[in-house]
């Protein structure tokens, strides 16, 4: 009986906090803009947008997360005014062929 009470009370010692630690949300920082070019209501609302649903690999889902992602960075570097280009072509290379990248 001691022995089951002994290593209940040191199992809930040490699950107990981890429960707590892992599933409590952290507070966003009152200021938005913490960091200059930083703004986590618009990080929150991209990854709500990113998350809000199932998109496996080889789906129409990940298509529509690809092109709102592509369009979202493209928005991004345009507003920083940075020049960017979009690769449409994948080339693979397979160790025994010779490459011609």
């Amino acid at each position: 009986m001691a022995v089951t009470l002994i290593t209940t009370i040191v199992y809930l010692s040490i699950a107990i906090p981890l429960l707590v630690v892992h599933e409590t949300v952290p507070r966003a920082p009152a200021n938005p803009t913490l960091y200059n070019g930083l703004n986590t209501t618009e990080a929150w609302h991209d990854l709500t947008v990113l998350t809000n649903g199932y998109h496996p690999y080889n789906s129409r889902r990940n298509d529509v997360v690809r092109d709102w992602l592509l369009r979202r960075i493209e928005s991004i570097l345009e507003e920083n005014e940075i020049s960017w280009l979009v690769e449409t072509q994948v080339r693979i290379c397979l160790g025994c062929l010779p490459c011609p990248c």
